[in-house]
């Protein structure tokens, strides 16, 4: 089994080289690119439906042969939502997916199906209500389900919550109030508050008071919404579960509660593809607006 991620971000390549340094899409010969290399990256849920096949092709131009059938997913409220509506959306991808790779695709919820590795490894048992929070760059899909694995409740949340939002709204000014002078952009940001330092001129100096700052401010202004919606339904939930990327954002420690949870110490934002290959025995793709995060058996 291969776990990997890559970048988003594709571009279009031209000259004598691009069908063999490229994959075909739409008249163009494109490569995956480093994330703000000047290349496109998805911005909306119809940029996700249009080059999920693009990512397929890139996917199995870096590692090989995915196979007949691949697992993919959609954010979990889009796919509840379409499903319940007759799955027009989810046809759509499945057609697409065909004819640009010839390859069937087996579609499932961002987050939601992580369940599936979450249970099956025993870090929580079925219980009455569990919420699952998946993480992503900008996205924060949030499910509520039985013990019968019936969805009681899912919205996703778009640009409010995601890791994005924890970095530019709480650790940023924490950071630019100690060092007024470093440039903040996002890439800076990530890398320094997962190394929980930062190197100015030949020293390096902690920031692990910011970092747990900006922690411990973000976490109740997640659960808060979360816990309003679901109090304007007056639902609540027995357990809960965080994976995705926001999960290596969020230690366990750092969460105060008397109910069981998890959040993996390692590998959180491959819990969707886990779950999809668990459920589906597929190679499976998770391509989201930060990173495509890739499973191939």
């Amino acid at each position: 089994m291969i776990l990997k991620k890559i970048p988003s971000a594709f571009s279009v390549i031209v000259g004598p080289t691009a069908n063999t340094e490229g994959v075909y899409f739409e008249g163009f010969y494109w490569k995956n690119v480093i994330t703000g290399a000047g290349g496109f990256y998805p911005r909306t849920l119809e940029d996700l439906v249009k080059y999920y096949p693009l990512a397929i092709k890139i996917v199995e131009k870096d590692l090989g042969n995915l196979g007949d059938a691949v697992a993919i997913s959609l954010p979990t409220q889009t796919f509840v939502s379409d499903y319940k509506s007759g799955g027009k959306l989810i046809d759509r991808l499945k057609l697409d997916v065909k004819k640009e790779t010839g390859k069937e695709a087996d579609v499932q919820p961002q987050g939601l199906v992580a369940l599936e590795e979450v249970f099956a490894q025993g870090h929580l048992k079925k219980s009455d209500f569990t919420l699952i929070i998946d993480g992503g760059f900008n996205t924060v899909n949030v499910a509520l389900v039985d013990s019968e694995d019936t969805v009681v409740y899912v919205k996703s949340y778009y640009d409010e919550f995601g890791i994005r939002n924890l970095l530019e709204n709480f650790f940023a000014p924490l950071l630019s109030t100690r060092f007024p002078d470093i440039t903040l952009n996002l890439q800076f940001l990530k890398r320094t508050f997962l190394k929980k330092s930062v190197d100015i001129d030949l020293n390096r100096i902690s920031i692990e008071e910011e970092v747990n700052l900006s922690v411990q401010s973000f976490i109740p202004y997640l659960f808060e919404a979360i816990k309003g919606d679901l109090r304007r339904l007056r639902l609540d939930f027995d357990q809960f579960v965080i994976v995705g990327g926001l999960s290596y954002y969020i230690p366990a420690s750092s969460i105060e509660t008397n109910k069981p949870f998890f959040i993996p110490e390692k590998e959180g934002e491959f819990y969707t593809v886990k779950g999809m290959n668990r459920l589906t025995g597929l190679s499976s793709i998770d391509f989201g607006f930060g990173d495509i995060k890739i499973l191939k058996k």
